[in-house]
């Protein structure tokens, strides 16, 4: 069933009744207040729905918003039609004044009513953050345990089959080998039919370091309120969220020690947001007061959108360290560098190559007045799907990995900032990988000079170059240095074979070399990775 998600004080009823044009609310009139939204498979508004809860009814407004006044407080029964779709039922446990209910969504007739969560399991703390074997639980908004598994390669995780709907919430548990154990959970994670909830993060934190964050949402008025969503993010990628509860307090425990931004949202308000340290141990307090929203108050504009496109082998979730410091030395620092993770859905190793395209992008005006983020993707520019919902004002990145995305193929892409009944103006960028690169000699392994030539196999045509980086593992730290550079190359010359003239290296040394092939006909937006080759100096 539905639970409450704010119960919000007598001021605010004026405010919510203006939001939602007026609709349903009566003066003086004895009751509870219900306002909530519904939606189709896509997340997309959804108007002309009837929606009933007890004995009362009313019809959505074009932005999908409903409203119902003068229910009676407890569990009440709640229903939603409309043609063409199937009707939901469940229930809803309504509050003395204002209680502001979940997206409902509605399954098109002949459509799946069933959805797919997936994301990864870090620690901000570890060389390699993705974390392998953790425990991985599923739950509804009752409490009910919906399903578990285990994070698999770089602590990615799949759940299948999960009904349209929430929100959920996930947990995360690692035993450690000295003893204690890693602990992590996210919240208010939503499920449509497309699968858009990709990308979900749940970050670790070992037990006895954990910190936190504890406080109240308010509104200006100081009436506390319950259901507002709050976030905490750091570095503007890294987001773990939660939902106030009674008395409009929150608690997101555990979290790493360092510097977050906790922001808070609900339905008529424009967010807030502080930022806060959090200490090894503690509990950092902190209030959020949130002012009301007028409904002509626009939304800010999404600006400054960029998208780069990656090709990488799945060697580069092995060798992470070794790709990643071979980018940043070739491409100058270029942000944003890959995620290095598998994709988001299948099970098992996935073979060959991995395409991946980061997006990062500013925001023009206050971001306060925005709840979070729609990014929206598709091969037609005139035909863009809904690819994910980020719940955060304060995220600014957005990693697609995705097996349905193909070398070769060009993706447009729109992020726009997000209420909970508008949308912003968003800005739109494309983004085309390139096919994958290979090396095809000397093998790796390989006993060789070092005045041997290195070459690929079958070229692609590039509006850039081609860079061939020799790499060693430094003896003493551990860490991959590069040797040598050569480049840019043409794809004639790089077929042909490039020879290696850098510094002497003592025989038996262990070197690597890759192949970069850079498309950078504006500003750097594809780049595809070969596979790294072990060779050893004769």
């Amino acid at each position: 069933g539905l639970d409450t998600w704010a119960s919000i004080a007598g001021p605010v009823l004026t405010l919510v009744a203006t939001l939602l044009g007026g609709c349903g609310l009566k003066g003086g009139s004895p009751g509870p207040t219900v306002v909530g939204s519904v939606r189709n498979s896509k997340g997309e508004p959804l108007a002309g729905a009837t929606v009933t809860i007890g004995e009362a009814s009313t019809t959505t407004l074009e932005n999908g918003t409903f409203m119902l006044h003068g229910l009676k407080p407890g569990l009440q029964p709640v229903t939603v039609r409309k043609t063409g779709y199937k009707t939901y039922q469940g229930n809803a446990t309504l509050g003395k004044e204002v209680t502001v209910l979940p997206p409902i969504y509605l399954v098109p007739l002949g459509d799946k009513e069933e959805g797919t969560i997936s994301g990864t399991v870090v620690d901000l703390g570890a060389p390699e953050p993705g974390v392998v074997g953790a425990s991985v639980r599923l739950y509804r908004p009752d409490g009910a345990l919906v399903a578990e598994t285990t994070s698999g390669y770089m602590g990615t995780f799949v759940f299948e089959g999960v009904p349209v709907g929430g929100p959920y919430s996930i947990e995360a548990e690692k035993p450690l080998p000295t003893g204690g154990r890693l602990l992590g959970r996210t919240e208010g994670v939503e499920v449509t039919a497309e699968g858009a909830t990709s990308s979900v993060m749940v970050v670790l934190v070992e037990e006895g370091k954990a910190g936190g964050i504890v406080g109240v949402v308010k509104s200006a008025e100081g009436e506390r309120i319950r259901g507002a969503e709050v976030a905490a993010v750091m570095a503007g990628k890294f987001s773990v969220s939660v939902r106030s509860g009674d008395g409009g307090t929150f608690e997101i425990w555990p979290l790493p020690p360092g510097s977050w931004e906790v922001s808070a949202s609900a339905p008529g308000f424009l967010s807030a947001s502080k930022i806060v340290s959090v200490t090894e141990g503690g509990r950092t307090s902190v209030e959020l007061v949130l002012s009301p929203r007028a409904p002509s108050q626009p939304l800010p504009q999404v600006k400054a959108l960029k998208a780069i496109a990656y090709t990488y082998p799945f060697d580069a979730l092995r060798l992470r360290r070794l790709y990643t410091a071979s980018l940043r030395r070739l491409l100058g620092g270029l942000r944003p560098l890959p995620r290095f993770k598998p994709p988001s859905r299948g099970r098992g190793r996935p073979p060959g190559f991995i395409h991946e395209i980061v997006l990062e992008w500013s925001l023009s005006g206050d971001s306060s007045k925005a709840l979070g983020f729609e990014v929206l993707r598709g091969v037609n520019p005139q035909a863009l799907s809904l690819r994910a919902n980020i719940p955060s004002p304060l995220v600014r990145f957005f990693s697609d990995i995705d097996p349905d995305l193909n070398a070769g193929a060009t993706y447009f892409y729109v992020v726009r900032a997000t209420s909970h009944d508008s949308f912003g103006e968003g800005a739109s960028t494309q983004a085309t990988l390139l096919p994958e690169v290979r090396p095809e000699h000397p093998p790796d392994g390989a006993e060789v000079f070092l005045s041997s030539l290195l070459f690929i196999a079958d070229p692609i045509p590039l509006a850039g170059a081609y860079f061939v980086q020799v790499l060693r593992t430094d003896p003493r730290s551990g860490v991959e240095e590069e040797i040598w550079t050569g480049g840019p190359y043409s794809a004639k010359e790089i077929e042909r074979g490039i020879r290696y003239d850098g510094v002497l290296l003592p025989q038996g040394t262990k070197i690597y070399w890759l192949v970069v092939a850079v498309d950078d006909s504006e500003d750097p937006r594809a780049i595809s990775l070969s596979e790294v080759r072990r060779l050893i100096v004769r």
